[in-house]
């Protein structure tokens, strides 16, 4: 069960190795899930790039996946990345704000862990639907993983909602005769509960729609990382640290903005000690189907 603490991040989840100050901002290499990474290569986040999944074997994944109860999904996805939420310090998120572009250094461990993450799940959650060959069987995985993302929405994990939305649209296409647009259209599924998550974390008015739910979420909750990322490093790059005219005193104003940002995600992570909502039981067979498998790259997911 996830650890009410966020001093360190726990569930299988490593230290790894500091990152160098050549770490590229967009390819986390952070360790994840070490264990499974064994004689048989890489697996889950931690694969290399570029390496090609066995496609018979990840049909066989899909497969077993779609016997899975929705909701045994999205909780052992909550169940994993709980304690990766819980280890981001606010000083992390005042590193990732600050950081130097020009300098390329390095984001913090943990912001990588939950950026690598992320993206894992979104690939994931996509190569699971085109794996399938035939349009229907790709419609009904779609289908199984927006039963997973409304899941996902009651147990306020944004986070992981906007991974498995964004592998989603990955996975599809908006053109006419779209074969699968052909099972999908007019299933409620699609038409309302779909159509209302995309609503959700779309980025009108400033993702008004997500901030307004979280703002009205009072239990623990796992933000939607990238929403608050960005915010921070736009406070910093569009204002000036100090006064202008007045070199030697702070801009206060601007630090107090960030200071604000940062504990407005730090209050969801207190709430975690106080709720027992999320000692979800641990589920090997479904984390073996989410982590011990070797996932399509972009090139091979734009191939089908």
């Amino acid at each position: 069960t996830p650890q009410s603490n966020r001093a360190g991040a726990s569930n299988g989840t490593s230290p790894g190795p500091k990152s160098s100050a050549k770490s590229a901002r967009t390819q986390p290499s952070v360790p994840l899930f070490g264990e499974y990474n064994s004689s048989r290569g890489l697996r889950g986040p931690d694969v290399l790039p570029g390496t090609k999944p066995n496609l018979r074997d990840l049909l066989k994944a899909a497969t077993a996946l779609a016997n899975q109860p929705p909701h045994h999904v999205a909780e052992e996805i909550t169940r994993l990345e709980v304690p990766l939420f819980l280890a981001v310090q606010p000083r992390d998120w005042l590193r990732h704000g600050l950081a130097d572009k020009k300098r390329n250094e390095p984001l913090p461990d943990s912001i990588q862990r939950m950026a690598k993450f992320f993206n894992y799940l979104s690939h994931w959650t996509a190569s699971m639907i085109l794996v399938h060959d035939k349009p229907r069987m790709r419609a009904k995985t779609i289908e199984f993983f927006i039963r997973v993302a409304m899941v996902l929405r009651k147990l306020n994990n944004y986070s992981g909602l906007r991974a498995v939305v964004a592998g989603i649209t990955t996975s599809r296409t908006e053109r006419d005769g779209d074969p699968v647009m052909y099972f999908l259209k007019e299933r409620h599924l699609w038409k309302k509960e779909f159509k209302s998550l995309e609503t959700l974390l779309g980025t009108s008015r400033m993702h008004s729609a997500y901030r307004m739910a979280l703002k009205h979420t009072f239990d623990a909750a796992i933000p939607s990382m990238e929403v608050h990322t960005y915010d921070i490093i736009r406070a910093n790059d569009t204002n000036v640290n100090f006064k202008p005219g007045e070199e030697t005193q702070i801009h206060w104003g601007k630090f107090s903005l960030i200071a604000k940002m940062v504990l407005n995600v730090v209050v969801y992570q207190d709430r975690f000690q106080d709720t027992p909502h999320f000692t979800f039981p641990e589920r090997s067979d479904v984390r073996e189907l989410l982590m011990n498998v070797i996932i399509m790259d972009e090139d091979t997911l734009y191939g089908r």
